[in-house]
């Protein structure tokens, strides 16, 4: 509603290619480190459906499948690279120790002076962005897309203003999805307690 469909782009935005939003990241070989302690993030950690990141596996540095290369940072937008068709996306958390992205991720770090994590999060999302990915994936049993197909799409950017407000926003329904989400978790603690007072008989 804010921005119309980026496809289309009715509301005559200025359009950039992702790589000029973005910035650049720093690999990291783990073998190099046998000891330290690592999260590793790979396409499994996605949840198609949530669009977030789940299951992270804590790995030594010894033990780093090869493909676990990208120093990643919170906010870090992770793009799969293979089957587009599913839009495995989701963005990364803060807590984890030292976390580290496997190459199969097209890693989107927003240069805020351009472009707003949130707002970019959502093109990622969007029919436009599937779309434009599919038409250039190749192979047909395994479809995939390289990071320079990612970086090429050009997106429209709105002002940094309006980016701004929409950021505040999805922090905002963010912050009241937490709220409801640790409401239930209490709801439930209660509704165990009750049913095990109620064996045990303590209920009238």
């Amino acid at each position: 509603e804010m921005f119309g469909e980026p496809g289309a782009n009715p509301k005559g935005f200025g359009r950039k290619t992702v790589k000029k939003l973005v910035k650049n990241i720093r690999n990291e070989d783990p073998g190099r480190f046998p000891d330290k302690q690592y999260s590793y993030v790979d396409i499994s950690s996605v949840d198609n459906q949530l669009k977030v990141i789940t299951v992270v596996k804590s790995i030594l540095g010894a033990d780093a499948p090869s493909r676990a290369r990208q120093l990643l940072q919170a906010q870090d937008i992770l793009v799969s690279t293979v089957r587009p068709n599913l839009n495995a996306v989701g963005v990364l958390s803060n807590g984890l120790d030292n976390p580290i992205g496997s190459t199969g991720f097209c890693d989107l770090r927003a240069d805020k002076e351009f472009v707003q994590p949130e707002y970019l999060f959502e093109i990622c999302k969007t029919p436009f962005f599937i779309k434009s990915l599919v038409n250039v994936a190749k192979g047909a049993s395994y479809p995939a897309v390289s990071d320079n197909d990612i970086l090429g799409l050009s997106i429209p950017l709105p002002p940094t203003s309006d980016q701004q407000k929409f950021a505040d926003l999805v922090q905002k329904v963010e912050k009241l999805k937490e709220k409801q989400k640790q409401s239930e978790i209490q709801l439930a603690n209660l509704f165990n307690s009750l049913m095990q007072r109620a064996f045990r008989g303590e209920l009238t």
